[in-house]
């Protein structure tokens, strides 16, 4: 029967070089795609998991392929390789932000997203959630986006880690929280890795409510 497992990693990659991770049954050309990430991502490392399934025994090929020209330099980096059972789990409660696979597009942002808990936003009257969701408590982390005394148009960004497309829909869900005098607006995109193209999928201006509310977005492929 076929095996499946879990397998984590950071990176860093620099123009002209993709990276990919696939798995394989020793002697077959059955080739199954896990990972696929092209071009730069900065100087930053980059969290990443990818969910591979393979025979009772197979391989990982990790793969990075230089598309540039003759000498250009380029370079692919990889840190620690983890892997589990089963297949990734990609629920985030934001306990520990890296490991959420989200970072913040800093071309994009004038304002980073940031981690509180409701212990701080009580502490110094913030106008933010005395409770997370995740475990309905002062102690439990959320994000947030503050854009108090900020201009007009001011944003800020957070982008997941790259997901390969195996067929299907993927539905993304989440709970959002917004304050009462707010005139901001949350929008979700899907964007294409090799084109970089940005499609909306969601979109909800000014207050939604002050309480935990669920949302879902479906994405094709």
């Amino acid at each position: 029967a076929p095996s499946t497992i879990c397998v984590s990693f950071w990176y860093q990659t620099t123009a002209n070089i993709n990276l990919s991770i696939r798995s394989y049954v020793s002697g077959t050309s059955n080739i199954i795609p896990g990972f696929v990430a092209a071009d730069s991502h900065g100087n930053d490392w980059s969290y990443a998991r990818a969910t591979l399934t393979g025979g009772n025994a197979f391989r990982i090929a990790i793969e990075a392929k230089f598309t540039g020209f003759d000498n250009q330099q380029a370079e692919a980096r990889l840190d620690d390789i983890t892997f589990s059972s089963g297949a990734c789990s990609y629920v985030c409660d934001f306990t520990e932000f890296e490991r959420c696979g989200y970072v913040q597009d800093a071309e994009k942002s004038q304002v980073a997203w940031s981690l509180s808990n409701g212990g701080v936003a009580s502490f110094f009257s913030l106008d933010l959630p005395l409770v997370d969701h995740t475990t309905n408590s002062r102690d439990g982390r959320y994000a947030y986006f503050d854009v108090y005394k900020k201009v007009p148009g001011t944003s800020g960004r957070l982008e997941s880690e790259v997901f390969v497309a195996n067929g299907g829909q993927k539905c993304l869900q989440f709970y959002m929280n917004t304050a009462k005098n707010t005139t901001a607006t949350l929008r979700v995109h899907a964007r294409q890795k090799r084109t970089g193209t940005l499609s909306q999928r969601f979109e909800s201006v000014g207050y939604a409510g002050n309480s935990w509310q669920i949302k879902e977005v479906q994405f094709d492929n």
